[in-house]
């Protein structure tokens, strides 16, 4: 690894930012970016916002396929970029465990439970903060319950709710497809397949949106998410139905109403967010317009190529050292 200078040729003291300017304090590097006063970048703030595959591209050139770098509230992480490493890293659970509550920062205070990231990291019973035998167990209620989703009422669902979205807006002659199409199906598919149609509305889906942006509202979006699948999990608990809520609390996995019901957040924003951001993608990009005036050429041949240059889910995979 490598650390930025602090100090360009042609720099002096005259020419640093005042004290209170947001810029002091700040270190600039080779590419003439602002870093943190430590000479690590933030993976939030402007920059990763604004082009967040070109400040990993800067990370690879500094620091190679695992690069040092901060979290919201300078809390300091390591973000692995290298295929090969994330795949060693996944699949080595004696080495890096899942268990959120191996995280050094979280044990010594440094994150606190309102951190802006709390609602991703925070540890709850589900499997993807659960190793070997618990692992498996809960990964397989989930599993056998997505085995059981119809595919062909699914499809129902995404012409009648396409149908419904596009109707209220049509009229107007223009919209804005992101936030009145792309943000909306997802969810109103997902709230269908979970068993929860009547509880999707407006704010569900920005608190799906926010919940994982790290914002100021973070928590309390997740806590407004978890409060429609607590009585979802209450309702399929007194009158199961068929539906992917009803499945989890009827496998024989034996899962409790907190399982189920973080399960079910986990699905859904899973779904949701990687959904949405594929919609919104093949929408603004220049692809969908070359498809839809190019004769012979299908939508579908242009999603791989799409998906590799921009991905549909950013998450920082966040693993802890095993004991």
């Amino acid at each position: 690894m490598t650390t930025p200078y602090s100090h360009r040729p042609g720099t002096d003291d005259h020419a640093a930012p005042p004290p209170g300017c947001p810029a002091h304090g700040l270190v600039a590097d080779a590419f003439g970016d602002h870093l943190a006063p430590s000479g690590l970048r933030r993976l939030y703030g402007p920059e990763a916002e604004r082009d967040p595959m070109g400040l990993y591209e800067k990370l690879r050139a500094e620091h190679g396929s695992v690069a040092p770098v901060l979290l919201h509230g300078d809390v300091p992480a390591w973000l692995v970029l290298g295929h090969s490493e994330n795949l060693h890293m996944t699949r080595t659970p004696s080495q890096f465990s899942r268990d959120s509550r191996r995280w050094r920062a979280v044990n010594d205070g440094s994150v606190p439970p309102d951190h802006p990231l709390a609602p991703i990291f925070t540890w709850q019973p589900i499997c993807v903060f659960a190793d070997g035998a618990d692992h498996e167990r809960l990964r397989g209620a989930v599993t056998d319950s997505i085995g059981r989703i119809d595919h062909r009422g699914v499809r129902r669902f995404i012409n009648r709710y396409s149908n419904r979205l596009v109707n209220d807006f049509c009229q107007d002659g223009r919209a804005d497809l992101v936030s009145r199409f792309a943000e909306h199906l997802p969810m109103m598919v997902m709230a269908q397949i979970l068993g929860m149609p009547e509880e999707y509305n407006e704010r569900l889906v920005e608190s799906a949106r926010d919940m994982i942006k790290g914002t100021e509202t973070a928590v309390e979006s997740n806590a407004y998410v978890m409060a429609a699948l607590d009585r979802l999990v209450a309702r399929r608990r007194a009158a199961p139905d068929e539906d992917f809520a009803s499945w989890l609390v009827e496998h024989p996995a034996g899962l409790t109403d907190a399982e189920v019901a973080q399960h079910l957040r986990l699905v859904l924003i899973a779904a949701f967010e990687t959904t949405a951001n594929l919609i919104a993608n093949v929408l603004s990009g220049r692809n969908f317009i070359r498809c839809n005036t190019a004769v012979g050429v299908h939508i579908n041949s242009r999603l791989p190529p799409m998906s590799w240059s921009a991905p549909c889910a950013g998450s920082v995979w966040m693993a802890r050292r095993a004991a």
